[in-house]
């Protein structure tokens, strides 16, 4: 972190040795220079030149006109020096993530949205934030959370459907904050199947709590529920005590819908779900009595087969590959047939494999076959020593960031980092128009986007609206980095599609933690 403080130091004095070579400088230079400093000083470890940073920004602010004298713009120059003389501070490390899965908060009020989102991160959960119905919906099928919590004032727009449909199928709390709900109401939506109604509008000390509680009984509950409700077949927590090693021969199959995310796109969430009940039936009907079908997530199933050796059960997949692909899917508005891609990987002789080894095999030999061309079953045992790097996804991480220090700083950290099941590229780009014309920015496979929100050239916000123009739009995901204190424009860039955002400052393994979130989207 020494490095990345000396180059910001570096940096910054160079930029005041040109001011002071001026008798005027413009207004706007110096602003984003000084808001340059809040945002990045915290993020690398000066933490005080952030705070003194956020404080000038506000002088500077109320300052009239475009153009500033020597004597209005020194005084700003020179309580900053003040700071750049003293020590530089060790950020504090965040707080271990509890739980993978976030929370998602709902309301319309931008204002709420932020305050409570900033309040729960610092208990160490990951959230997310929507500002209307059709957001929330897509949030619930791609992020799974835990916890859905709704503005009160926001409550009209939930009905007994929706509180049913939230907890029977994606299995998560719905609590309502504040709303001034008279008693009637409250027994209402109790009987809806709210979880919880607290009066109080803010996420305080006593929301938190109940938060903390409801995860625990989560916890609980998962433990206890082996069965998918969706599919009517086992789910992961039924792994927990399954032994793997309880026979010589044992298979384990990964099997994944084939371009699912295309139907849910097309033809929406509730056909995806009437494919997912249809294909997890199908399944249930072509496997032994002995098998077991689990709902691994999303699209994902796992198939154990204990007694079968892998090039058998890749055979038996295979006729059963070839009897799914005639299966019709009625839809509301039309039929539709799909496919699947297996990889299978099997405990051979007397070797002893984890259940979770065994997993992570068969999922290399799906990704194998989904690289090379899907609808088909493959071995792991028969391809791993052809698959060299094959069997992982690409996976691009792109930094566009005008502040060299911020893109070093990513870059430098997260350019190793490790995602099972992707391989992972990184690209830093000083400015939106250089990844708008660039190739990288249109190959084929996963993209995540680390986007600045202030920048000379494109301003963050018109990025975001010319990426979500993309052919593959659908695969290219957008964290936001943004220092601005305006809610307006955090909700702005939610709304033009942005998936996630981050305030300056932030901690690198934040960003990493988020990042592989954003992975397990499908």
């Amino acid at each position: 972190m020494k490095k990345y403080q000396e180059i910001f130091t570096t940096k910054i004095n160079e930029s005041f040795a040109m001011f002071k070579q001026q008798d005027t400088i413009r207004k706007g230079d110096l602003y984003q220079l000084v808001h340059q400093m809040k945002g990045t000083g915290a993020s690398i470890g000066l933490n005080t030149l952030s705070e003194v940073a956020e404080a000038q920004l506000i002088r500077i602010a109320e300052i009239e006109g475009e153009r500033l004298p020597k004597d209005i713009w020194m005084p700003v120059i020179e309580a900053i020096e003040a700071v750049l003389q003293q020590q530089a501070e060790l950020p504090a490390r965040p707080r271990e993530l509890i739980r993978q899965e976030p929370l998602l908060l709902i309301s319309s009020n931008n204002d709420w949205l932020m305050r409570a989102r900033e309040r729960i991160e610092k208990e160490g959960l990951q959230v997310i934030v929507a500002a209307d119905k059709e957001r929330a919906i897509a949030h619930l099928y791609e992020a799974h959370p835990l916890i859905t919590l709704v503005d009160g004032s926001w409550r009209e727009h939930i009905t007994k459907e929706d509180t049913v449909y939230v907890q029977q199928k994606m299995f998560s709390f719905v609590m309502f904050i504040g709303g001034n709900l008279k008693f009637e109401e409250k027994q209402r939506y109790f009987r809806n199947g709210i979880t919880d109604i607290i009066d109080q509008h803010e996420v305080d000390e006593l929301v938190i709590e109940i938060i903390f509680n409801r995860l625990k009984l989560l916890d609980t509950m998962e433990q206890q529920v082996i069965v998918d409700p969706l599919t009517q077949v086992y789910n992961r927590s039924f792994l927990a005590g399954f032994p793997a090693g309880r026979d010589l021969e044992f298979t384990c199959a990964v099997l994944d819908i084939d371009n699912f995310k295309q139907v849910n796109d097309t033809y929406g969430h509730a056909s995806g779900d009437i494919v997912l009940r249809n294909f997890a039936a199908y399944l249930k009907g072509a496997v032994r009595e002995e098998d077991y079908v689990i709902r691994y997530g999303g699209e994902e199933f796992l198939l154990l087969m204990p007694g079968v050796k892998g090039e058998l059960a890749a055979s038996r997949l295979r006729k059963i590959l070839e009897g799914y692909i005639h299966q019709p899917h009625e839809l509301a508005q039309t039929t539709i047939y799909t496919s699947f891609t297996a990889g299978v990987a099997s405990i051979v002789s007397d070797e002893q494999l984890l259940l979770e080894q065994l997993i992570e095999q068969a999922d290399q030999a799906l990704y194998f076959g989904k690289r090379n061309g899907k609808q088909q079953v493959n071995v792991y045992e028969s391809c791993h020593h052809n698959m060299g790097e094959e069997p992982y996804k690409s996976l691009y991480l792109s930094v566009v960031d005008d502040d060299t220090i911020i893109r070093s700083l990513l870059q430098d950290n997260l350019e190793g980092l490790h995602m099972d099941g992707y391989r992972a590229q990184l690209r830093a780009f000083a400015d939106g128009s250089s990844l708008l014309n660039s190739d990288w920015i249109r190959q084929a496979g996963k993209h995540i986007v680390l986007l600045d929100g202030v920048m000379p050239d494109m301003d963050g916000l018109e990025v975001l609206s010319a990426l979500r123009t993309y052919s593959n739009e659908k695969n290219l995901f957008v964290m936001m980095l943004t220092g601005r204190q305006d809610n307006q424009d955090v909700v702005k860039a939610l709304e033009l599609g942005a998936d996630d955002y981050m305030t300056k400052p932030f901690h690198v393994e934040e960003v990493a933690a988020r990042i592989k979130r954003l992975t397990l989207r499908t």
